[in-house]
């Protein structure tokens, strides 16, 4: 059983490293970037300075959201994973594919495991088993064998 299990698992890294050679899955570098919250005004465009500065000097509270201002995102991203169709194999690390390891294990059939982080890297097997939600809202994946990144 245990040979078999390793096996399975050699196997799925065997398939990602091919269609990441053979251009199947396009990964990109990691890089460090800045959150919206600790971006300062001197990284922002000249006219997205002064736009924020005419509203930072308004004492009426604004409702509306202009056209090119992002959305803010939750500091932490809450994703749940649930083998609803099967048995899935999850490696989830925080942030990129070179974080911290949150949870890696062989979802049986009907578990669900919850991860907290600001990003949350994952690599799946048989990811067409998985139900996912990111913050509540589901999420759609690739079936087979993945990589994805949610969060942040």
């Amino acid at each position: 059983m245990l040979f078999w299990s390793l096996a399975s698992i050699a196997l799925l890294f065997l398939v990602s490293f091919l269609l990441v050679v053979f251009g199947g899955v396009a990964i990109e570098p990691a890089t460090e970037t800045k959150d919206a919250a600790e971006a300062t005004v001197t990284d922002l465009p000249e006219a997205t300075q002064a736009r924020e500065t005419v509203e930072a000097t308004q004492t009426e509270p604004r409702t509306t959201v202009q056209a090119g201002t992002p959305a803010q995102k939750p500091a932490v991203a809450t994703v749940v994973l649930t083998a609803a169709r099967g048995d899935c194999w999850i490696q989830a690390l925080a942030g990129s594919a070179e974080g911290p390891v949150l949870d890696e294990r062989i979802l049986s059939e009907g578990d669900s495991v919850s991860l907290k982080s600001k990003r949350v890297w994952l690599a799946l097997g048989a990811a067409g088993n998985l139900d996912v939600t990111v913050n509540g809202k589901p999420q759609r994946l690739t079936p087979g064998t993945t990589s994805i990144v949610l969060g942040g």
